[in-house]
């Protein structure tokens, strides 16, 4: 089962873009699942777009902390101006990928 660890925006490393990091955990990660995990992972580049026009995505996992840190890159444009507005984005984006991890990855 995956959880969430963290939410926090970090501004906008990539031009015209504004970003946030997401930090989950899975107790059930490891180095001998990382490369199915991996695979899934990468699937989630074609939907984050669909969930949100012109969203971007990176992640990284690390199998030793069991931690998988996922940055959304959301377009400037585009972006909420009212903090509560701003808040519910990034939940709803960590809903999205929470749900989209446990349909994907079967432990």
């Amino acid at each position: 089962m995956i959880k969430t660890l963290n939410q926090e925006k970090i501004g906008q490393p990539r031009k015209g873009f504004v970003s946030f990091k997401l930090e989950f955990t899975d107790d059930k990660l490891s180095k001998e699942n990382i490369e199915d995990i991996d695979k899934k992972l990468l699937e989630y580049k074609s939907h984050v777009t669909h969930f949100k026009e012109g969203s971007a995505y990176e992640y990284e996992i690390d199998p030793e902390d069991k931690i998988i840190n996922v940055i959304i890159h959301y377009p400037l444009k585009k972006w909420p101006v009212e903090e509560q507005r701003d808040i519910k984005l990034i939940n709803d984006f960590a809903d999205d990928f929470q749900e989209f991890y446990e349909s994907k990855v079967d432990h």
